[in-house]
């Protein structure tokens, strides 16, 4: 649905987007992330064209909207849901009034503006706040006041500019929710930006992270939890799994020691009893340094960092098994 092909910009000289590629799957979840700086925000806003690339095409819909003008520019913004990370709501209008107000602005019969904004407040939870002002209210209501608000004009695209970052991690968890809930009820494509991993591990299809504005890795999110590829991404991933490399330093050479390797593993994998049946079957020891089960994007992932002994004839075949079992095996060093 949507195709970002060699976006480019520049900030008073400064490379803010890089080359960036994408393709964005309709209906999807779809995450970017990266630390402060990245270019996330530049990205997020060169969709709906409150910034202008300076080269490369952004196609929705087979239509390339960095053409749009006047009517066409205004069109493809009103079907662009955007949500902020401080929630920009009017101080000065009550939860309906602030719902309320892109429809207010174009005129709409009152009728059915509060047929609309009804709907929408009792979608978000908000039925008895409906008279309440901005200050009254939580961060996670103001939040979902913003939300019923992009919703509002019945987008095709919801962009969420580090939506849950000004909010503690069970609100956090609870606008997560209602995201997805959003994106299951009508379809709607949600392309969110954070620097939290472990919001992309609750709601995301898709990640990809971003670092000096250009895209370095891309996959889905059950596969850059198992096997990430680039260093940012193997630290984001530890982040949140809260994986442990072995207290003793490892070696590179195979002749100092035995290989310590990372296993990850999901689904029926998870609660499968692989080390045992591995041990038994090709006669190796496993020491295990540190493990954990997930849940990555309501699935169970397990994570798994050990020390494999015995002749090394044995820990190849081990270690080939472990992978036809469709798990994820990266020697990551060796200790005696």
């Amino acid at each position: 649905m949507i195709q970002l092909k060699n976006l480019t910009k520049y900030y008073a000289g400064y490379k803010a987007l890089d080359n960036v590629s994408l393709d964005i799957h309709e209906g999807s979840i779809y995450g970017i992330i990266g630390a402060s700086g990245a270019g996330k925000s530049t990205l997020i806003r060169c969709i709906n064209l409150l910034e202008t690339p300076d080269s490369g095409k952004i196609i929705i819909q087979n239509q390339d909207v960095t053409q749009f003008t006047g009517n066409k520019l205004r069109e493809h913004r009103r079907k662009t849901g955007m949500i902020f990370q401080h929630f920009n709501l009017l101080s000065c209008r009550t939860v309906y009034e602030n719902i309320a107000l892109p429809l207010t602005l174009s005129n709409l019969p009152k009728p059915q503006i509060k047929e609309k904004v009804m709907e929408l407040v009792q979608l978000a939870g908000l039925t008895d706040k409906v008279k309440h002002y901005p200050s009254q209210l939580s961060g996670g209501q103001k939040q979902r006041v913003a939300i019923a608000r992009a919703l509002i004009n019945q987008p095709d695209i919801l962009l969420c500019d580090e939506a849950t970052s000004a909010l503690d991690p069970n609100t956090t968890r609870s606008v997560l929710t209602f995201l997805k809930d959003i994106n299951r009820r009508f379809g709607i494509t949600i392309l969110l930006i954070t620097h939290e991993m472990e919001v992309v591990r609750t709601i995301c299809d898709t990640v990809a992270v971003m670092a000096d504005g250009a895209i370095i890795e891309e996959n889905s999110v059950e596969q850059i939890f198992l096997n990430p590829q680039k260093k940012l991404t193997q630290t984001l991933v530890h982040s949140v799994t809260h994986e442990r490399q072995p207290a003793r330093k490892t070696v590179n050479d195979s002749s100092e020691g035995y290989p310590v390797i990372r296993l990850a593993f999901m689904g029926k994998q998870a609660q499968a009893p692989v080390i045992t049946t591995t041990a038994k079957k090709f006669a190796v020891d496993f020491s295990i340094l540190h493990g954990d089960i997930e849940t990555i994007n309501d699935k169970s992932m397990g994570f798994l960092m050990t020390k494999v002994i015995g002749s090394e004839e044995k820990i190849e075949q081990a270690i080939a098994f472990l992978r036809e079992q469709h798990i994820t095996v990266e020697v990551v060093g060796y200790e005696q």
